[in-house]
């Protein structure tokens, strides 16, 4: 399997689960919603050349696997090499 296409500013990967605190209690969950570096004016990312890398892999096969890329990205998971 292998991953293709490219980024279409879909902006689905920037949702995110958000902590309302950094000490939150194990009871309260956290809520989905998007990234707080993504800035929803301009649609784009404040912290690009910098960002974390879960946003530099992703989609990664595994994210396709457990459905968490919508069918909006740009990106497809096919079968053969290179």
């Amino acid at each position: 399997m292998r991953i293709v296409g490219e980024c279409n500013r879909c902006y689905q990967c920037c949702v995110c689960w958000i902590y309302d605190r950094p000490d939150q209690p194990e009871n309260v969950p956290p809520r989905k919603g998007w990234c707080p570096e993504l800035d929803l004016e301009t649609k784009t990312c404040r912290i690009w050349e910098t960002r974390p890398e879960g946003c530099r892999t992703f989609p990664t096969e595994r994210a396709f696997e457990l459905g968490a890329v919508p069918e909006s990205c740009g990106f497809r998971l096919v079968k053969g090499g290179n």
